[in-house]
């Protein structure tokens, strides 16, 4: 892959993985904390955007190698 290519893929998943983490913990704070749907749903949302933003990074070290 060519560097523009790699630099769209990086900045598309850190867009993705800002995306899900500010809507899981808006659903942890805003949902309700008694329904345990809310809950799990912004957990997993939070913890998947986490390693998103880390594959976005080893994208952008990719970058440098070529």
């Amino acid at each position: 892959m060519n560097g523009k290519t790699i630099r769209w893929i990086t900045n598309l998943l850190l867009c993705i993985g800002t995306g899900f983490m500010i809507t899981g913990f808006t659903t942890l704070i805003i949902g309700e904390a008694i329904d345990a749907d809310t809950i799990r749903t912004g957990a997993t949302m939070a913890v998947v955007s986490f390693f998103v933003i880390i594959a976005s990074y080893v994208v952008a070290m990719l970058e440098e190698e070529v």
